[in-house]
């Protein structure tokens, strides 16, 4: 497990790395097989990242929820609609609730 924030392990993993001080807003892909896919890129991972940037940056882009990593590895759950995110490569993806391909806790 994590620090004493009880975070787990994976969210300290990858790098800092980032093209601007600021990470990507959340956007939704409108074409191609990820059609309806919310992205956002260039985050700091939630580990390193501080409390406050969590707190501005780690938010659902469907109800703005504070987004907290799973135990499963790379996901992230929101408790308020209780939509699923992958992280990969600093950024988070998942589909939105008006997709058939959007993924909530109960089904992980």
């Amino acid at each position: 497990m994590g620090n004493k924030e009880n975070i787990p392990d994976w969210c300290y993993r990858g790098g800092s790395f980032r093209f601007s001080g600021k990470p990507g807003k959340w956007f939704k892909k409108t074409s191609s097989k990820y059609e309806g896919q919310w992205n956002k890129k260039e985050l700091i991972p939630f580990g390193k990242a501080t409390f406050d940037y969590r707190k501005e940056y780690y938010l659902c882009p469907e109800c703005d929820g504070s987004l907290e990593p799973m135990q499963k590895e790379y996901r992230f759950v929101c408790p308020n609609c209780r939509l699923v995110f992958a992280w990969g490569f600093g950024g988070l993806y998942g589909f939105g609730a008006d997709s058939d391909r959007a993924e909530y806790i109960e089904k992980i």
